[in-house]
């Protein structure tokens, strides 16, 4: 993932942080195969670290920007959210399949399996973090990206809509702020 940023950043790195946001996510948040990834797995860490200096990047953020305004910046959920998402929407699917096998084999899983399987795991964590009840299948995935709204304070999102129009601003040909002003504005924003 590293690689794929670098290289949408150095090939659009001129164009403004709205721009080069969407084609991060066009050619860098694919996440394919991430339904069958182990969600308590380092590694995944090391994705979402990634993915949250790639966006501190796009919008020419500084390295210590609180990861907690980069969501609602970007307009989108936590790395670490989407994935467990797009995992619940996956064992959805699998437990409403036609094929008996399919739904065996992720029923062992979460009821028998539970902590040997990462199945199991995942399933876990989801309930843990999310308040998703395993048992509550057609709108799991929606109680993820509801729980995340709710948890957006008004006053993170007057900060983000500053940071947001501050960095605009430095991109603009006419700035009403001088670049040490509105630099002072972001660090605040960012670190504070």
């Amino acid at each position: 993932m590293c690689g794929q940023i670098n290289n949408v950043l150095c090939y659009f790195g001129n164009c403004q942080s709205v721009i080069k946001q969407k084609l991060l996510f066009a050619y860098c948040y694919s996440l394919y195969g991430c339904a069958h990834w182990d969600l308590n797995n380092r590694c995944v860490d090391s994705v979402c670290v990634a993915w949250r200096k790639g966006l501190r990047r796009v919008w020419n953020l500084p390295s210590d920007t609180h990861s907690v305004l980069l969501p609602v910046l970007s307009n989108t959920l936590l790395v670490m959210d989407e994935l467990a998402k797009r995992f619940v929407t996956f064992i959805q699917r699998c437990l409403s399949s036609d094929s008996c096998i399919v739904r065996s084999v992720v029923n062992y899983g979460i009821y028998v399996g539970r902590m040997f399987s990462p199945i199991g795991r995942n399933v876990h964590m989801c309930c843990c973090k999310y308040g998703v009840p395993v048992q509550c299948r057609p709108n799991s995935s929606k109680v993820i990206w509801e729980n995340y709204l709710r948890g957006v304070s008004s006053e993170l999102k007057v900060q983000t809509s500053v940071l947001y129009d501050m960095v605009l601003e430095t991109e603009s040909t006419q700035p009403f702020l001088i670049r040490d002003e509105i630099d002072t504005i972001i660090g605040n924003i960012c670190s504070n």
